[in-house]
């Protein structure tokens, strides 16, 4: 695999789905702080880790990789907390299940999407822009693929 954007696309469009995560407010990249408003989502990748092992293929050079990023659900900051319990189920599914779809099953250098652990927390980053905190959900995830290298020649 060369591009990891297909497979994040795909984990993206889970999570908008009705039938998925069903979060029609979700963007694919980080808010800032004024935008971190009740009803709003975001996901993005944060980190890239390379990880051991790898080497030459029919293909290329292999390198696994992991893309390190989160998927966060914002809430007003004095919502019940059992109001957010449907979206941690949701998300947690498309987490689950992304392995099983077809499309990922048809990528051979995919490897894992690992643990998702969420978290729950008040995010006072808003207050940076002059708006209330939040309740945020959060899931943290951890994509691993063979990302492969073209260049060069095998030794």
């Amino acid at each position: 695999m060369q591009d990891i954007g297909p497979l994040i696309r795909l984990l993206y469009q889970r999570l908008k789905a009705p039938d998925g995560g069903n979060l029609a407010q979700l963007v694919p990249r980080a808010l800032g702080n004024d935008q971190i408003v009740p009803g709003r989502s975001e996901m993005a990748v944060t980190k890239t880790v390379v990880e051991p092992g790898g080497g030459w293929a029919s293909d290329g050079f292999l390198v696994p990789h992991t893309y390190l990023g989160y998927i966060a659900v914002h809430y007003a900051a004095d919502v019940d907390q059992h109001v957010t319990f449907p979206d941690e189920a949701a998300i947690y599914r498309v987490l689950e299940t992304f392995s099983g779809l077809p499309a990922v099953q048809a990528e051979p250098h995919f490897r894992s999407l690992g643990d998702a652990p969420a978290d729950w927390f008040l995010n006072t980053e808003p207050t940076k822009a002059g708006k209330p905190p939040v309740l945020t959900l959060a899931f943290d995830f951890a994509l691993s693929i063979d990302l492969t290298l073209k260049e060069g020649p095998p030794p």
